[in-house]
């Protein structure tokens, strides 16, 4: 495909590319997101339909995609685009995948208030490696298709199903599927005394700031990761990896 040529910081692609990166709302109404990277791209792409590509060098197009519109721009551009130093020169413009219900599942994730989008990533690309099966993300958590998300996810956030909802939502599905909930908590039982149940499990990962909800305390069995006094408490990410694999983890390796 002949790729058209944008040179313009002004022209009206860039600025709505630019706008689909920075605002959760605006990826929303559209129901379009921005990717960046040849791998991820060329991993999506069976996936998801690509409206447009716009790259600096042809050769960095993966084999056998197609799309829409292809455009041909300045590194100035993707940098705008991205908001990034040194970008990897291309991106695309592509359908948000559709949600997936999780009706049905052995373990599931919840971020509950979770707010750093490199925290958000990286539990869902350490959930996919632990064979959990879906992120339940409570209203209030950053959005998973923030564009830092999607860089520290690495493309975990396109193979995984998650869903967006309420407390009481998720304790429905819980108490339909019968599940033991675990929240990750400084005063709750250590995992090396845990017994792990045979059934569904949940494991709730709370605010960064604030710890866990009211919900999440009324309703989880707390548990935490014996550390040294050193040391106040882990990041979420880090301790959610412990605990995943601690709880599920071990049988995927």
């Amino acid at each position: 495909m002949t790729l058209q040529s944008i040179t313009s910081l002004q022209h009206q692609l860039v600025k709505h590319l630019t706008k689909l990166r920075q605002q959760r709302s605006y990826r929303k109404e559209c129901g379009h997101l921005v990717v960046e990277g040849k791998k991820l791209i060329h991993d999506i792409h069976s996936q998801v339909e690509i409206h447009a590509i716009l790259t600096t060098n042809t050769s960095f197009i993966p084999d056998k995609i197609s799309y829409k519109s292809g455009y041909q721009v300045t590194d100035s551009i993707i940098e705008k685009i991205t908001g990034s130093v040194s970008p990897e020169g291309i991106v695309a413009e592509i359908t948000i995948p559709q949600q997936q219900p999780i009706d049905h599942y052995e373990s599931l994730v919840v971020l509950d208030r979770i707010q750093d989008p490199g925290n958000v990533g990286t539990i869902i690309r350490t959930a996919l490696a632990f064979g959990w099966k879906g992120i339940y993300c409570i209203e209030g958590t950053c959005d998973v298709w923030n564009d830092k998300v999607i860089r520290s996810a690495r493309g975990a956030s396109f193979q995984i199903p998650f869903q967006y909802g309420s407390w009481q939502q998720l304790l429905e599905l819980v108490n339909n599927a019968g599940a033991t909930v675990y929240a990750a908590d400084l005063g709750g039982e250590a995992i090396n005394t845990l017994s792990t149940p045979s059934g569904p499990i949940v494991l709730v990962l709370g605010n960064e700031g604030q710890g866990l909800s009211q919900e999440a305390s009324k309703n989880c069995h707390k548990i935490t990761i014996p550390i040294s006094h050193a040391i106040e408490s882990l990041n979420v990410s880090v301790a959610g990896g412990i605990l995943m694999y601690h709880l599920r983890g071990k049988d995927h390796g």
